[in-house]
């Protein structure tokens, strides 16, 4: 009977203490220009010199009636959250991100794009918030400063002059740099590296003595040709000579459609083996023109005839060596198929010796055996003379398997 008195009474106790425990929460405060902190409750009851006392701090540093807000200067002289956190009871207030929640900070650069500047990169090499707040910036919205000033030690110039800090003319480690498509009506796009040039170039070289930050005016070959843009480096001397313009301009094969014979295929890489590319442009081929030269007009030294003149380069006679020649299969009714192959008779012939002569381009008239014999078409040359009649010897020809 006492034992269940006594249970009870300490039931009815327990009952009367949790009705008066504090449920204790974070507390945010919101700063003017240094973002939001976080006091955690939890955190501090747990330290040793607390030991979930909370007579440590109320009300001898926070009054619970009275929220007055303490600066930082307030801190430093023991108030508030400086009367322990003074480097011996607690961690300093210098240490501010520990408290203070700091995130990377994008600044616009109207010529080379935003610089982000990240907090969590330099905290990570001196906890001291001093040494840049506020003594180089104030917290908060801050004044642009220029390249120039930087150089003079202003900004980020105070720790990045090459001794504390890497130099600020290292531009590529802070702004973005990226490939630039210059789009070029002639040869199609231009892709510029800045990677490949700041491999070899500080950013310096070019900006803003040749290239100006921002300006998007183009330049001509010619201007390059006199030392303007990328010719002031692309001289022969500091780098590769722009006449070597496939360094830079994308060259492809050219197809061109050709009705009589098929597809003929120019390869510009052959070509530059042994030509450069103002052999050609703009003296023989002007860029974009696309004007069709007869066969007849290159033997008159145009287009391909200038080089293909059997002294620089082979002949256009020589057609076989950019026309595509195949088999051409002719159906014949009651003597069997022909089919004709240009390969052996290109080994003893050329092509201007058959074509426009006695077979037009293009055209595929039948013709008799009764023409042929006349000297018309095949029999031309299949005279018995020049080679084997066309009177006999029809099976060298005419497929006269009756199998087939």
């Amino acid at each position: 009977m006492l034992i269940r008195k006594a249970l009870l009474t300490l039931s009815a106790l327990l009952v009367a203490v949790s009705s008066y425990a504090v449920d204790v929460k974070d507390v945010s405060f919101s700063t003017k220009n240094a973002g939001k902190v976080v006091f955690s409750h939890k955190n501090h009851l747990k330290q040793s010199g607390i030991s979930n006392n909370c007579k440590s701090c109320h009300n001898t540093l926070f009054n619970m009636k009275k929220r007055t807000p303490a600066t930082m200067a307030d801190m430093e002289q023991g108030k508030s959250c400086g009367g322990c956190h003074n480097g011996k009871a607690a961690f300093p207030l210098s240490a501010c991100v520990r408290c203070h929640k700091v995130g990377d900070v994008m600044i616009p650069v109207a010529s080379t794009g935003p610089v982000r500047f990240s907090h969590a990169r330099h905290t990570a090499k001196t906890a001291d918030c001093g040494a840049c707040h506020n003594r180089l910036y104030k917290t908060g919205r801050n004044a642009p400063v220029g390249m120039d000033a930087m150089k003079k030690g202003k900004s980020c110039g105070s720790c990045h002059n090459g001794k504390t800090a890497f130099s600020i003319e290292a531009c590529a480690t802070c702004h973005p740099v990226k490939d630039v498509k210059f789009q070029i009506k002639e040869t199609g796009p231009l892709t510029f590296s800045h990677k490949k040039h700041l491999a070899k170039k500080g950013c310096a070289d070019c900006h803003n003595k040749v290239y100006t930050l921002g300006s998007k005016k183009s330049f001509s070959m010619k201007e390059m040709e006199q030392g303007k843009s990328c010719g002031a480096c692309h001289n022969g001397k500091g780098a590769f000579a722009i006449a070597k313009c496939d360094r830079c301009h994308a060259v492809k094969d050219k197809t061109f459609q050709i009705a009589q014979t098929g597809p003929l295929t120019f390869s510009h890489k052959k070509h530059l083996v042994g030509q450069k590319c103002d052999d050609c442009h703009t003296k023989v081929f002007p860029f974009g023109a696309r004007k069709a030269v007869s066969m007849k007009e290159m033997d008159q030294g145009k287009s391909c005839g200038a080089c293909h003149n059997g002294k620089k380069a082979f002949a256009v006679a020589d057609c076989s060596r950019c026309h595509a020649v195949m088999n051409v299969k002719y159906k014949i009714k009651f003597a069997g198929d022909v089919d004709f192959s240009h390969k052996p008779h290109l080994a003893k012939y050329s092509c201007s010796e058959c074509h426009t002569k006695i077979f037009p381009n293009g055209k595929k008239r039948p013709v008799t055996m009764g023409e042929m014999e006349q000297a018309k078409s095949c029999g031309a040359c299949h005279d018995g003379k020049k080679a084997f009649t066309v009177q006999e010897n029809c099976g060298k020809c005419h497929d006269m398997d009756p199998s087939s």
